[in-house]
C-alpha cells in the first residue's frame, strides 16, 4: 500500500461476548446458581436421603464362574466371591461381554443387600453394578486391585 491509500472497511475477528451465553454454556445463569443441562440420558431420579444410600452394603466381588441362562439372550448367571461368600446373581450383560469366560477372574462391584429374587427359576443374591450410554455399557470395576468383600463407601 502506498501512504495515504484508503482502506477498506474491515471484517470483525471476535464478536462481542455475550454474557448469558457464556453462563449458559457454563451451565449457569446469571443468578450464579447452576442450571441443568439438557442430557440424552435418562433423566435423573428424586433425591433420597444420604442415610438411605449408606443403607446399600456395596462390596468389591471376584467372578468365579459366568455362565448363559439357557433361553435367555441377555442374561449370564453369574457365581462370585465377595469374601465372605460366594453369592449368585444374574445379570443382563451377554450384549455387552458376548463370551461369558471374559468376566471369571474380574473384580466388579456388587450390592450385596438387595432382597434376593427369582429371575428364571433361578435366585440372584447380588446385583452387578454397571454404567452405560445406550448401545454402549460397562462394569464398574475398582481401580486397584482389592480383596473380595471389600467395602466400597
Amino acid at each position: 500500500l502506498k501512504a495515504g491509500s484508503p482502506l477498506e472497511k474491515p471484517d470483525i475477528l471476535f464478536g462481542k461476548l455475550d454474557l448469558e451465553k457464556v453462563l449458559e454454556i457454563e451451565g449457569k445463569t446469571s443468578g450464579g446458581e447452576v442450571k441443568k443441562k439438557e442430557s440424552p440420558m435418562a433423566p435423573e431420579k428424586k433425591t433420597v436421603p444420604f442415610e438411605a444410600f449408606q443403607q446399600l452394603d456395596l462390596r468389591v466381588a471376584c467372578v468365579v464362574k459366568a455362565s448363559r441362562v439357557k433361553g435367555a439372550d441377555k442374561l449370564y448367571e453369574l457365581y462370585a466371591d465377595i469374601g465372605s461368600e460366594h453369592r449368585t446373581m444374574l445379570a443382563g450383560m451377554a450384549p455387552y461381554y458376548p463370551d461369558p469366560e471374559t468376566l471369571v477372574g474380574k473384580k466388579i462391584i456388587v450390592v450385596t443387600n438387595l432382597e434376593p429374587a427369582k429371575i428364571r427359576g433361578i435366585r440372584s443374591e447380588a446385583m452387578l453394578l454397571a454404567a452405560g450410554d445406550g448401545d454402549e455399557v460397562t462394569l464398574l470395576v475398582p481401580e486397584k486391585d482389592l480383596p473380595p468383600g471389600s467395602m466400597v463407601s
